[in-house]
């Protein structure tokens, strides 16, 4: 009788825990978190305020994705994060830095919950250069005709993390096309200038493969803007 009554007692031990564990899951409440902290911070380690920091999941299953906003000091903290590996970077709301979700020099991989005794994790975001490009095109040869089934087009920009990053759109007159983008300083980046139908010449007057032009450019932090590379347009692609 002893025996029949103490099983019961465990059976609803058993029944009690599991209802416990399901309700965690149905309020959102991981069984195993934990908190991602740290600062964003410059190369020279002065903080970086009001920088927004995202957390996104290596395993592409989970739905969890989070962001904060640094204090004055630099400082984040990020609560309740399910167990497992996440990509952390940020984004500078300054100019003056580069955002390094775009830039990946400076993700991190973080493990949740961190192993016992692990420092406050610190995000170093890279000072910014402008990197600028101009099309000379006096002949015209960017501008759209009536017979054009597509517009004429050049390709500017960088490969990042496997990734193209183009360059914008900065100005236009009747003589060419400027083209900018914000990149990070003393860092060697593979530049691309590509059309499919515009004949190009590149910064020495080399006539543009048609698989486009390729260069590693690096700028210095101490000084921060390109020389603006120069091409010519010189004619239309058949």
């Amino acid at each position: 009788m002893f025996k029949v009554a103490e099983s019961r007692l465990l059976l609803i031990r058993l029944i009690l825990v599991s209802l416990a564990i399901t309700g965690c899951w149905a309020q959102g409440v991981p069984l195993s978190s934990g908190t991602v902290r740290g600062a964003v911070v410059s190369d020279s380690g002065a903080a970086i305020a009001n920088s927004s920091v995202f957390l996104y999941p290596l395993d592409p299953l989970s739905k969890f994705t989070t962001k904060a906003v640094t204090t004055a000091a630099g400082a984040f903290s990020i609560a309740a994060v399910p167990a497992g590996r996440y990509v952390l970077c940020a984004r500078p709301s300054t100019p003056n830095f580069v955002d390094s979700c775009t830039w990946g020099i400076t993700r991190l991989i973080v493990d949740v919950p961190a192993p016992a005794g692990t420092a406050p994790i610190s995000i170093h975001l890279k000072a910014a250069s402008v990197l600028k490009v101009r099309i000379n095109d006096a002949g015209g040869f960017l501008e759209r005709r009536p017979t054009d089934k597509a517009g004429p087009h050049v390709l500017v920009g960088v490969l990042s993390l496997g990734r193209f990053v183009p360059a914008l759109v900065s100005g236009q007159d009747k003589t060419g096309i400027d083209y900018s983008l914000q990149v990070p300083s003393d860092t060697p980046l593979p530049l691309r200038v590509y059309s499919s139908n515009v004949k190009l010449q590149d910064p020495a007057k080399a006539s543009v493969a048609s698989g486009g032009y390729s260069a590693v450019i690096v700028s210095s932090s101490a000084k921060p803007a390109i020389v603006p590379l120069t091409f010519t347009a010189v004619g239309r692609i058949p």
